[in-house]
């Protein structure tokens, strides 16, 4: 029974938030998967540039995925797959955190381009408060993202 118990525990214990199928056009699926941020696995730095502290760096890096302030996240994007007939390829997730408000991303969230044997994927992420953006761009079956932003400029033009 104990043996039973303990590994239903640690099955629980490895969930995972959401995961989510994305189907568009040509075939092309963007596998989402979304986790609870667990902060025992993180060291944080506060800055205090006008004597307000906020949390500015998560594992030494600036983070996006909430407004200023000294609370955590709650969610981490875990990973972002994009599959296609002839390729899967993982993208660059790091440093994005609370990508949605609620318990999963939509095709609404992404907006895809392909020119020639290029395919730009832009994503729009927000917690409800802290909103930011990330374009990845694949070519010759390899994905470079090449924006990660909270400033409108980048995100609504």
């Amino acid at each position: 029974m104990r043996l039973l118990f303990s590994f239903f525990w640690v099955c629980l214990s490895c969930h995972t938030f959401a995961q989510s199928e994305l189907h568009f056009d040509d075939g092309i699926i963007l596998r989402v998967e979304i986790d609870e941020f667990n902060y025992l696995d993180h060291y944080y730095d506060t800055c205090s540039p006008n004597e307000t502290p906020y949390i500015c760096r998560i594992d030494g890096e600036e983070w996006f995925g909430m407004d200023r302030g000294m609370e955590l996240p709650k969610y981490q994007l875990k990973s972002l797959i994009f599959i296609d007939e002839d390729d899967t390829i993982s993208l660059d997730v790091s440093r994005m955190y609370n990508p949605t408000f609620y318990d999963g991303i939509s095709n609404k969230h992404f907006l895809l381009e392909k020119s020639d044997d290029i395919l730009e994927i832009f994503g729009w992420f927000s917690d409800g408060a802290g909103t930011y953006c990330a374009k990845w761009i694949i070519s010759n079956s390899v994905a470079h993202r090449i924006l990660l932003s909270n400033s409108e400029d980048d995100c609504f033009n």
